[in-house]
């Protein structure tokens, strides 16, 4: 028996045992020979991780996959609906005023809702309490945390801590925080609409709320080119935590400020104006000094990235895109690409993994895409579900199909490239915060 490890080093013997310095995927290769000079090979594929997690990281976004069920909040209807992940039955149960993220922990269900509140209901969908927040409050992501729940306040820059009896304690933040994650005793948290100086992530104790530490993304010097644009980080959503808990992923845009006729004599293209982004922060000093940046991901052709998650062991990374309406696949250490997957729905806003499963929202669609990850760098879509109520759409035809075109890069009628739609600079029907050069166009310095 000889086995061959990654097309490069030799082992001879019926069982070998290999060390590795690190983590990585690799490719053992074994050719038995008999005794009459007969040839068998065959190949297996080997996964080293780091040692992952006793808790599992969490963080917010709009599915939760918990006791046998999903749980997808739908926006325009004020519901949340309850899929049966054997069956693919639904059910749906009301909840808020534009209900945004979901998190399932200990026998309840939080949701954070645009009308200022918390709904927290129990695993069947029944509302057990409703949470007033303050008034402007603007609830985004929501995770559980023991028997309560940390809620970002978006409209007044602070983190509640809510209990299932209904109790709020409001810890002040930072301007637009939105994104959450909790890894051990820790917060992570994003500031969506970033300061002309770079993205933010605060790191606070997750015993007292407390700000701990300020980090900052960089922004991406370039150069402009095919494949590549220079770009302040922006509109920074998704924040996940590596299930060894070594690193977070931050996604979202890069916003190409710097370029236009009259700031350098270079007009703004389809290509150079925004791309997506995906930067990583250590987590432990093992991958750097904690809070420092390792290498960005560089996207061609992909629009914002709304959704972030990792396979079980924390090796292959997906990254969800709402306005080319797919998702990409990347060894989480190397970070080369491995392939891509579309759900099929439009205006996809929130993927999660649990076992062989990847689940993807598309909330426009009214559905949700269950792909077989047997192969977790090739998702395979194995069934679409339907999550449309009983009684019908609530949203005139023609304005659903103007909230897809506003948010859609897909279709080359409105981005040669699937870079940008009218919800990249107009994030759900608001402003980026950003000044554009669109002198080439007759307009001068544009603020959105």
């Amino acid at each position: 028996f000889r086995w061959t490890l990654d097309a490069g080093r030799t082992f001879d013997g019926a069982r070998v045992e290999v060390a590795f310095d690190g983590p990585g995927h690799h490719t053992a290769v074994l050719a038995a020979r008999s005794a009459d000079g007969r040839l068998a090979t065959d190949d297996a594929a080997v996964t080293v991780t780091w040692p992952l997690l006793p808790e599992p990281p969490a963080d917010a976004r709009a599915l939760a996959l918990a006791e046998g069920r999903a749980y997808v909040p739908l926006r325009d209807f004020g519901l949340l609906a309850l899929v049966d992940r054997q069956t693919g039955a639904v059910s749906h149960a009301p909840t808020c005023d534009g209900p945004r993220t979901v998190a399932v922990a200990s026998g309840r269900v939080w949701v954070a809702c645009e009308d200022d509140a918390v709904a927290v209901h129990r695993t069947d969908g029944r509302l057990s309490v409703r949470v007033a927040l303050p008034r402007g409050s603007r609830p985004w992501g929501v995770v559980a945390d023991g028997d309560g729940a940390w809620v970002t306040l978006g409209g007044t820059g602070a983190l509640a801590r809510v209990s299932p009896a209904g109790d709020v304690t409001v810890h002040p933040v930072g301007d637009d925080v939105r994104g959450r994650a909790r890894v051990g005793g820790e917060l992570l948290a994003t500031r969506w609409r970033s300061p002309a100086d770079g993205g933010v992530v605060w790191r606070l104790d997750a015993a007292t709320g407390a700000v701990r530490d300020t980090w900052r993304l960089a922004e991406d010097p370039g150069p402009d080119s095919d494949t590549n644009a220079r770009g302040l980080p922006n509109l920074l959503s998704p924040i996940v935590v590596r299930p060894d808990g070594r690193v977070a992923a931050v996604g979202g845009l890069k916003s190409n400020v710097r370029r236009g006729l009259f700031l350098e004599d270079l007009p703004l293209t389809h290509d150079t104006t925004t791309r997506a982004a995906l930067r990583q922060l250590a987590l432990d000093p093992a991958e750097g000094a904690v809070g420092a940046e390792g290498r960005a991901l560089v996207f061609d052709d992909r629009d914002q990235v709304v959704g972030i998650a990792y396979a079980p062991g924390g090796d292959w990374r997906y990254a969800l895109h709402r306005g080319r309406e797919g998702g990409d696949v990347f060894d989480a250490y190397t970070l080369r690409r491995a392939g891509s997957a579309s759900p099929g729905g439009h205006g996809p806003d929130a993927l999660m993994v649990d076992g062989d499963e990847l689940w993807v929202s598309a909330p426009l669609s009214r559905s949700v895409t269950v792909f077989d990850l047997a192969r977790p760098e090739r998702p395979a879509p194995s069934r679409t579900i339907d999550l449309s109520p009983p009684g019908g759409e609530v949203v005139p035809a023609e304005v659903l199909a103007g909230e897809i075109v506003f948010v859609s890069s897909a279709d080359r009628r409105m981005s040669a490239a699937g870079y940008g739609a009218g919800g990249t600079c107009h994030p759900e029907g608001q402003h980026d915060g950003r000044t554009w050069d669109f002198t080439q166009r007759g307009e001068g310095l544009r603020n959105t």
